[in-house]
């Protein structure tokens, strides 16, 4: 039995792979699963390992669902200046090794998977989405139209 509990996860996830990104777009493969955090790249993305999943699948890029940080590489050197505010903030409080929770995980119309993701911030687990906007180093984003920086 518990070969299957494992093996589910990697078979939804080979799913979407397998599926055109417009098909899968939206689509909600896994209800929520425990990772770990390798690093985090910009403000709204971050590589997590899938413990139980094959390595070929376990280290994957996650993008914060629901929100559009500014961009680490534009060349406005304000808009560049608040996407390193962001990833600052998400580096300090999501280190590598420390547990988050992927919830509602989808494709993104990138290579990579689209999650509500929670974490432990300031001793209490919250939602990282709700975080961010909070403190203004994020904005709601539906990925559709323009970005909001």
């Amino acid at each position: 039995m518990l070969r299957r509990v494992a093996i589910l996860p990697l078979c939804c996830l080979l799913l979407a792979a397998a599926m055109t990104p417009a098909a899968a777009r939206g689509r909600v493969f896994v209800e929520s699963v425990s990772a770990v955090v390798d690093h985090v790249y910009d403000g709204d993305t971050l590589t997590v390992i899938v413990p139980g999943w094959p390595a070929v699948v376990s280290s994957i890029q996650v993008r914060v669902y629901g929100i559009g940080t500014a961009e680490i590489h534009d060349p406005c050197p304000e808009i560049q200046a608040l996407g390193l505010l962001a990833r600052d903030w998400l580096a300090a409080h999501l280190r590598p090794g420390d547990a988050v929770t992927l919830r509602n995980v989808r494709r993104d119309k990138s290579p990579w998977l689209l999650a509500d993701i929670e974490a432990v911030v300031d001793g209490e687990a919250r939602d990282v989405a709700s975080e961010l906007v909070r403190r203004g180093l994020a904005r709601p984003y539906d990925g559709q139209g323009p970005k909001p920086w």
